[in-house]
């Protein structure tokens, strides 16, 4: 019944629209993704319910607006296409996790968090990058950085960073500053990956080598994650 009252307006419409019946093309997606088999071979990615498991496997107090605010800050960098390497690498960097025993989690080599960002690298966004235009962080909710930017002391700096990061939504917002860039400046998520653990140079070195980036020990961890999350 449906398709007769489509078929019956396009009969209708179609002096209005002339020869131009591209206009009305639609129509036939429309008429086809209503009368879709049920049993026809077409897989659709629920973003929110993979993340959200992937997510559980590591952390199972994982927060919904954890796993929200992680899709809405790939989606907002535009780098939501790699959501599941990017899922499978916050898994790795922190299982997930913001804090851990009512801390914020903090690695050997000062990382934070649940994307694991320096302080040292986070001022440098700030200075460089987010100073420049800061509108994506205004817009997902970001706090205020730019009274760390007036703090000379770098003692009194540092521990403002260090706050800074220790709000989730800031740190998942600064992993997005940081792998958006990262894939922009180096030339796509495998170097950003690499850049992300080991820094620029690490990468100029290795590629300059000639080294295989997948045989990277960070790399090639965040793939098996990775498969075992697709699985």
């Amino acid at each position: 019944m449906r398709f007769k009252i489509l078929v019956f307006s396009v009969i209708i419409m179609t002096p209005f629209l002339g020869n131009n019946l591209d206009n009305i093309s639609f129509i036939k997606d429309v008429y086809y993704l209503n009368n879709l088999d049920k049993k026809d071979n077409i897989e659709i990615f629920d973003v929110n319910s993979y993340v959200l498991e992937s997510f559980k496997k590591y952390n199972k107090k994982i927060k919904i607006k954890t796993v929200k605010k992680f899709i809405e800050v790939c989606d907002s960098f535009n780098i939501d296409k790699n959501i599941k390497t990017l899922t499978a690498q916050i898994c790795l960097e922190s299982g997930a996790k913001q804090t851990l025993n009512g801390k914020t989690l903090e690695s050997s080599g000062n990382a934070l968090g649940i994307s694991q960002v320096t302080p040292y690298t986070a001022y440098l966004y700030f200075k460089n990058v987010i100073s420049k235009n800061d509108k994506l962080l205004n817009q997902l909710g970001g706090s205020d950085y730019k009274n760390i930017l007036n703090t000379n002391d770098s003692k009194l700096r540092r521990k403002k960073v260090q706050k800074w990061l220790s709000n989730e939504t800031n740190n998942l917002i600064m992993y997005g500053y940081l792998m958006s860039r990262g894939i922009f400046k180096y030339g796509g998520l495998k170097n950003s990956l690499v850049v992300y653990s080991k820094g620029p140079y690490f990468l100029r070195k290795s590629l300059k080598s000639n080294v295989k980036l997948d045989t990277l020990h960070y790399i090639s961890s965040i793939r098996k994650i990775e498969k075992t999350l697709t699985d």
